[in-house]
C-alpha cells in the first residue's frame, strides 16, 4: 500500500539545450545519488532497466519530443512498481 507521500521539483531553462545540458550534466548523477540508483532499481519489478546517462542528451531529449504526439510534455521516467503499487519516481519535461 503506497502512503500517498508525493514531492514535486520544478526546474526552469530557457532552451531544451540548457535542459539537456542541466539533465545529463548535472541533475542524472544527483538523482542517481539521491535514490541510490541504479543500485535500488529493481529490473524485474519495475520491468525495464534504469534509464542510461546518454539518454539525457539533447539530441536524446529532442527526438522524443519529435516523436510524442503531444509535444509539450515528454516523460523520461516513469516505471511503474508491482511492489510499491505506484510509480515511484516520475521525471518529466515540460516545453512552455
Amino acid at each position: 500500500m503506497s502512503s500517498g507521500y508525493e514531492t514535486s521539483y520544478k526546474k526552469s531553462f530557457e532552451t531544451l539545450e540548457e535542459a539537456a545540458k542541466y539533465m545529463h550534466d548535472v541533475w542524472y548523477d544527483e538523482y542517481c545519488e539521491d535514490y541510490f540508483f541504479p543500485d535500488e532499481w529493481d529490473e524485474e519489478d519495475r520491468g525495464c532497466p534504469f534509464p542510461k546517462k546518454e539518454e539525457f542528451t539533447y539530441e536524446s531529449l529532442k527526438n522524443k519530443f519529435n516523436n510524442k504526439y503531444n509535444k509539450r510534455r515528454v516523460v523520461l521516467i516513469d516505471a511503474y512498481s508491482q511492489y510499491a503499487a505506484l510509480i515511484p519516481n516520475e521525471v518529466m519535461l515540460e516545453i512552455y
